[in-house]
């Protein structure tokens, strides 16, 4: 019987002396990169990022350049975090070491060595025994502790490195408010995480009948009387310095100042965690019940300057061993290699702590081990005996490569070396300085035993690893031609079709390639890169990924996403998720490649251009088509295209969000936001409302770092927004004034399905906009064949349910829509963006004929069943989200006047007057400030803001995400 072949022709499989020698050059090209780095005289790397930014980093810190690198080779992958890969023997380090934990002077200078060995070859090397004892004061005051979070790390610019300090206390970096005490003694500290924000209330915006302005004076009166009872409930704590995460407004303010007590605002969440941990109280966020509340303790609150900056400073704190060191220095750059090596010192110290044994250093271990395996060598018969003597040259490769990086004969030195060491009391190690051999124990020069024993062992188990490889199967590239395969056609990358008879013994080899494709290539963010992307201008290089994640195994449903690292530090950008709507409208068509992305199909869909104002200038950018069935997203299984609402939308996005942060790990710990526009005026609350939900629940959901949300035209609430609409529509002369009031006769909005006369007389507002645009009223309408995005509904499909509301697409340019679909029905297009479709990919599925299981509009399908949005405001500006609305004030679908009923509703005091903000010298819109809402207007903006006035909306985002105010002058 012939073999199967198990393989697929895109796969490929190296056996033997190829597979070896592959695992061995992966190796050695890592020791290459790493060992130049070694020594008081090694070199720094200039590490420069592949994104758009170009980022640029300088160090010599060996975790930092191995954690940059994208290696491909499987052997490399081994080595990753493993700094030198030599085979040693532990007995020989065992015999070595010293111990002289018993006596702490002696202990002390074995620290104050190891440090300073560490530091050497680092940016502090000049200023060595400076950083050492600041490193080895710290580490003491941890008492045994191997918990660095009470040693806190400052770094202000300004000054030069022997400006840096250790302070015996904890700094944070605050100010004290006008009118606060700026000295406190005996300092009892409620920590809390608690809203401080009514501090005065105003009428404007909001509906108040009264007779008299003493009314008015009454109602400002009862909540300031709120506060006044919160804020004398913490008082009651007796306590005389408060620390809020939240801000704390002007009237709680002055009442604690009126009562001597410190109030310190807006201190971040890692600082006030920090506090609580070090002055030995605990965060509330009640106070009711002042006994159940731990108070911290600390001897003296007063306010220090460093630098040009003021602090806060919190000496002689419950946790005595609790310590900030504050950097000093003349750039970022500086700062940060000087934390990187700083950090260095205090990981390797805190080890020796725990186990106090020592080695000397200099290359002195290596020689000693080498000239144990040695003598084990010419005493073991055999073929083993080559093995032996290779593992003694692999130790004394490191004291090789530390001579070679200071440019000395390294021949010369290992030869006197061995010949030192044939002595067993010998110190003999390499004195870079002097260019010779010198005494390890004079010159003070020590490591740590813990450390040198992981990396001897990590090393060995490396080794060993790589020697064991004798074969290499990499996987075809993942095919998804056949989108929504069916049972008898499931197609595994890694299998092709088997024989009959070979049907019966497959079963294990399934299983085998299965799990292998699972565990190399399901969670690999590099599968996604795209390469190659038809029409793409060869400059600026761009950053992207594209793909699916998979949100229900069981019924096959996954979604499609397009990636945008930001153009410059992305490592250090927020993460923004946008979102379109409709329902049923794909973010990747009009987000991405019309709006806001950096990617813009050029007219006709012949190419792509670089848009300048692209929001990834600012965040790095992650576009969603959501709900599934839309643009590429899919299902296996019909029935889900029934299910569709809100809540199944915002389950499937978080599903997502946490799928992709796995398969993106780097951006975990970055600050994530949400924006969108139309119908996304109900996915982003929704979705923002999960995430915050689920945050306070670690226990069962991964934590995600969710800091607010932007929405620009959304809808928001059923009354407000169609109210909006049809008053938009009047005052813009689009529709007369016969049936202006006839609609506002006939038409109760508060009602979820209308009536058959008031859809009637609705129908007769949208007939009115058939000769303009409505989504930009002032715009040329486009005169191309229209697209999917703006077909409409005829009376009957309005009224297919019974007094069923008219429902509409929000949103979407008709001739944009074009111009996107004839791009990405591209065969090469969806091919390198990883994509697949089942007949013709749509901007907005609408209600024309659509192949598969998609023969429906979303629109038609979707189960409308949230009416209002606005408690989900509320509830999440009680939060303290950063939360903004923006509008265009030329849309008649979702018009401006629409926003402002649903914002005045929540009647939130205003913070800012209702004023203009400017961009080139003229008014880009309209801006108000809330406490926790921030309302914009965009001059000459239709619904698409960012392709209508892109400059401003790139100045938007930017002041969103900064938490600026937009500039409010010429």
């Amino acid at each position: 019987m012939a073999v199967e072949r198990l393989l697929k022709d895109e796969a490929t499989e190296e056996k033997g002396d190829r597979a070896r020698m592959a695992s061995f050059v992966g190796a050695m090209a890592i020791a290459d990169l790493v060992k130049t780095t070694l020594g008081p005289k090694g070199m720094d790397k200039i590490l420069q990022s592949t994104g758009r930014g170009h980022n640029v980093t300088v160090t010599n810190d060996g975790a930092t350049i191995l954690k940059s690198l994208h290696i491909d080779n499987p052997a490399a992958k081994v080595l990753i975090g493993y700094r030198l890969a030599a085979e040693c023997a532990r007995n020989a380090l065992l015999q070595k070491a010293k111990d002289n934990k018993q006596d702490p002077d002696k202990f002390k200078s074995d620290l104050m060595k190891i440090a300073m060995t560490t530091l050497s070859s680092k940016i502090l090397s000049q200023d060595k025994e400076q950083f050492a004892k600041l490193a080895v004061d710290a580490v003491l005051r941890l008492k045994g502790s191997t918990n660095l979070e009470s040693i806190h790390i400052i770094k202000k610019a300004g000054g030069s490195l022997k400006d840096s300090f250790l302070d015996e206390g904890f700094i944070l970096d605050k100010k004290i408010g006008i009118g606060q005490p700026k000295h406190i003694k005996n300092a009892k500290i409620l920590v809390a995480n608690t809203a401080m924000d009514t501090d005065k209330v105003k009428i404007y915006g909001a509906r108040v009948r009264v007779d008299s302005m003493a009314k008015v004076a009454e109602i400002e009166g009862v909540e300031k009387e709120k506060m006044r009872e919160k804020v004398q409930k913490i008082i009651a704590h007796g306590v005389n310095c408060f620390v809020n995460r939240q801000l704390i407004y002007n009237f709680p303010e002055e009442l604690f100042a009126d009562a001597g007590i410190l109030a310190i605002e807006h201190a971040d969440f890692e600082g006030i965690e920090r506090l609580a941990l070090v002055t030995g109280g605990e965060i509330a966020s009640t106070f009711d019940n002042p006994e159940s509340v731990k108070l911290g303790h600390c001897k003296l609150i007063e306010e220090i300057m460093i630098g040009e900056d003021k602090l806060i400073h919190f000496s002689g704190v419950e946790m005595g061993q609790a310590c900030t060191i504050v950097l000093r220095g003349a750039s970022s750059h500086v700062l940060d290699e000087a934390e990187r090596s700083l950090h260095d010192a205090l990981c390797v110290l805190s080890q020796t702590v725990n186990d106090s044994r020592v080695l000397l250093g200099g290359g002195w271990p290596e020689m000693a081990m080498a000239k144990e395996v040695d003598d084990l060598a010419r005493k073991t018969p055999g073929k083993k005996s080559h093995a032996i003597e290779a593992f003694s040259r692999a130790v004394r490769a490191i004291p090789t490569i530390i001579a070679d990086n200071a440019g000395l004969d390294n021949a010369e030195l290992i030869s006197q070396l061995r010949a030192e060491h044939h002595n067993d009391t010998t110190n003999a190690g390499l004195d870079i300085i002097s260019g010779g051999v010198g005494d390890m124990e004079r010159l003070g020069i020590s490591e740590s035993f813990k450390v040198k024993q992981a990396v001897l062992l990590s090393a060995t188990e490396a080794a060993e690893m790589i020697l064991r490889v004798d074969e290499i199967i990499t996987c075809a590239p993942r095919k998804r031609e056949n989108r929504i395969p069916s049972p008898s056609s499931v197609n595994l990358p890694c299998l092709l079709p088997i024989g009959i008879e070979a049907m019966a013994s497959s079963r294990r080899h399934f299983l085998l390639c299965l799990s292998f494709l699972l565990t190399v290539s399901g969670d690999s963010s590099e599968s996604d890169r795209v390469l190659d992307l038809p029409g793409q201008p060869p400059s600026p290089r761009i950053s992207h990924f594209s793909g699916y994640l998979t949100v229900n195994r069981e019924n096959g449903r996954a979604l499609f996403y397009w990636f945008f690292e930001a153009q410059t530090l992305p490592s250090d950008r927020p993460l923004l998720l946008w979102l379109n709507g409709g329902p049923g409208c794909s973010s990747i068509g009009y987000g991405a490649a019309v709006e806001l992305g950096p990617l813009r199909v050029k007219r006709h869909g012949t190419g792509l251009e670089f848009n300048k104002y692209a929001w990834n200038k600012e965040a790095n950018l992650l576009f969603l088509e959501s709900p599934v069935g839309v643009g590429f997203s899919y299902t296996n299984t019909s029935s889900d295209l029934t299910k569709l609402d809100d809540g199944f939308v915002a389950e499937d996005a978080y599903s997502f969000l946490v799928n992709w942060l796995r398969r993106f790990p780097q951006y975990q710990s970055h600050d994530f936001y949400i924006a969108g526009e139309s119908y996304a005026g109900h996915y982003v609350p929704q979705l923002a409302e999960l995430l915050y939900d689920r945050n306070k629940d670690t226990k069962n959901y991964p934590y995600i770092n969710f800091k607010g949300f932007i929405v620009g035209n959304p809808e928001t609430d059923e009354f407000y927004d169609s109210k909006g609409l049809l008053e938009y529509a009047w005052s813009h002369t689009v529709v007369s004034d016969q049936v202006y009031r006839l609609a506002n006769r006939v038409c109760d909005f508060k009602l979820f399905n209308w009536t058959d006369e008031c859809n009637d007389a609705m129908e007769m507002v949208f007939n009115q906009y058939k000769e303009i645009d409505i989504y930009n009223v002032y715009a040329p309408k486009c005169t191309l064949p229209q697209s999917s995005s703006s077909s409409s509904f005829d009376e009957d499909d309005a009224k297919k349910s019974l007094m069923r509301r008219i429902r509409r697409y929000a949103g979407y340019d008709p001739c944009f829509s074009t111009y996107a679909e004839e791009y990405f029905n591209r065969v090469d297009v969806q091919r390198s963006l990883h994509a697949n479709v089942n007949g013709r990919w749509r901007v907005c599925k609408v209600n024309d004929a659509i192949l598969y299981c998609y023969s429906d509009s979303i629109l038609r399908t979707y189960n409308f069943t949230v009416f209002s949005v606005l408690p989900i405001y509320s509830k999440l500006i009680k939060a303290g989200l950063r939360i903004w609305i923006y509008s265009g004030d030329t849309d008649g679908r979702v018009p401006v006047i629409g926003s402002r009923y649903c914002v005045e509703a929540l009647l939130l005091p205003l913070k800012s007057q209702w004023q203009p903000w400017f961009h080139n010298h003229q008014v880009g819109g309209r801006s108000v400030e809330y406490r926790g809402l921030t309302m914009v207007t965009v001059r000459g903006a239709g619904h698409l803001v960012p392709l209508n006035k892109p400059q401003e909306a790139l100045v938007l985002i930017n002041s969103y995400l900064r938490n600026q105010q937009l500039p409010t002058h010429k």
